[in-house]
């Protein structure tokens, strides 16, 4: 379950990894690819839902396949 992590920016500076920021502002959307990993921070109340889709030739390719999918085995520990 990769919702208990948290990383520190400077740590993807420090190992040269890129990554976005951005602010999102009301009544706009975030799409984010396949294989994103992102964190959220909020200053106030928070009102969000994700809705989880697919395009038709992402499925065609195979990816909708959930046999193929490999599970995680990095051990997040709590």
């Amino acid at each position: 379950d990769h919702g208990k992590i948290l990383i520190d920016p400077s740590i993807l500076d420090a190992n040269s990894i890129r990554y976005y920021h951005f602010k999102q502002n009301p009544k706009e959307f975030v799409i984010l690819g396949p294989g994103t990993l992102a964190q959220r921070f909020t200053e106030n109340t928070s009102w969000n839902e994700s809705i989880v889709f697919a395009l038709p030739r992402w499925i065609q390719d195979g990816h909708g396949n959930m046999n193929s999918m490999s599970t995680c085995s990095c051990h997040v520990q709590d």
